[in-house]
């Protein structure tokens, strides 16, 4: 009886070692994440002025024009000797002044270099500052970097400790359990019911995944006939399905077109005319809501058309902005860049420029170019004109 409560005790001990140690792993979970986020605004900053240094390295605009200057100047040159060969032409400087032509070309030539020359010297003016930024965004990421693999490093031997404890806790209940028949026979009942909880668990997930693949196959058929009905309106009328082109349009978006979807919408709003269709905003922002469901876009197309007021919507730049806001989330990288715009002129909110900077950030880490570039410019304290 000793032995049993003995090593009882233990495996008390051993449980609540575990739960320890797994409480250090909730304790750096927290620092682990926010180095991951760190780490994430580092290379996004290093992807920026990167961009900055090839785009400003690859720039040969200079390069154009001193070539196109050169060719206007040797043009003066070649027809001053032209002009030589005139009775009334006696040397290359009469020929240079001879019927103006090559002075005003050389004029051109010389206008057109100056302007490379100019484009070349910003150009080198910039290649310092923007190597600097590069090493020093390059510097930003092998910290954050160096921060991340520090926590993360933290993490793997909390887990590996947990893991260790966990076995130790393992051989602790198995000696238990063989030294108290008793206690094997409630565990043993505990897993059983255990298993089967997990067995009907099991096949409740089975029946709902083949719920979801029955409805997936059909959605899918929906979609390729929805398609067909938008490319080929006229067909349906023809065969007499449907009365008018509208009616293919609005079966086809039920049907999950996200093309005829757009198409519905834009006459609901009245931002596309169709004869006999009376534009009703309420209605389609309802019905664009609902196809907002599978398909994001339609938060952007009723963001856009209450910020500009397009069609019969009228204008309404905070309605617009939690629309955008929404598309964001879904990732349109347009709804970033607009919702970004608004926030840093003040259009359907206070100004904040900070959260603007979120949204340019976001749509910048996709990968979008005209987000890059303003990310660069707020970096550098230009100011935005959108």
């Amino acid at each position: 009886m000793a032995d049993r409560y003995e090593l009882k005790s233990q495996l008390d001990a051993l449980e609540k070692e575990y739960g320890t140690a797994n409480g250090r792993i909730k304790e750096i979970k927290p620092a682990h994440r926010a180095a991951s986020e760190a780490l994430s605004q580092a290379e996004t900053g290093k992807k920026v002025a990167d961009f900055a240094l090839t785009r400003n390295k690859n720039n040969k605009a200079w390069l154009l024009l001193m070539i196109v200057g050169a060719a206007f100047l040797i043009g003066a040159v070649v027809i001053a000797f032209y002009w030589q060969k005139s009775p009334d032409v006696h040397s290359f400087a009469e020929g240079f002044t001879y019927n103006g032509e090559p002075i005003f070309l050389s004029v051109i030539g010389a206008a057109v270099a100056a302007v490379g020359l100019v484009f070349l010297i910003v150009r080198l003016s910039k290649a310092g500052k923007l190597a600097e930024a590069a090493k020093t965004a390059d510097e930003a990421y092998d910290e954050k970097k160096k921060a991340f693999d520090e926590i993360d490093a933290k993490l793997s031997e909390a887990q590996k400790e947990a893991d260790a404890v966990k076995a130790k806790r393992d051989a602790a209940e198995k000696a238990y359990l063989e030294a108290d028949p008793e206690a094997k026979k409630r565990k043993e009942a505990e897993e059983k019911a255990q298993e089967n909880e997990a067995l009907n668990e099991l096949r409740r997930i089975e029946e709902i995944n083949k719920e979801a693949a029955e409805k997936a196959q059909k959605k899918a058929a929906d979609r390729m006939e929805a398609d067909k009905m938008f490319e080929h309106p006229q067909a349906y009328v023809l065969d007499g399905k449907y009365e008018n082109e509208y009616e293919v349009f609005k079966a086809a978006a039920e049907m999950g077109s996200p093309e005829a979807q757009e198409r519905v919408i834009n006459y609901m709003l009245g931002i596309a005319y169709k004869n006999g269709l009376t534009p009703d905003v309420k209605a389609g922002e309802e019905k664009a809501l609902q196809f907002a469901a599978d398909n994001s876009a339609m938060y952007e197309q009723l963001g856009k058309a209450f910020l500009y007021g397009e069609g019969s919507v009228e204008k309404d730049e905070e309605k617009a902005l939690r629309y955008l806001e929404r598309a964001s989330v879904k990732g349109r990288q347009n709804a970033m860049i607009m919702a970004g715009v608004c926030y840093y002129n003040g259009v359907g909110t206070e100004k904040d420029e900070a959260r603007a900077r979120t949204f340019f950030e976001k749509a910048a880490k996709q990968g979008n170019e005209q987000a890059i570039q303003v990310v660069y410019a707020m970096d550098n304290g230009q100011k935005l004109r959108f």
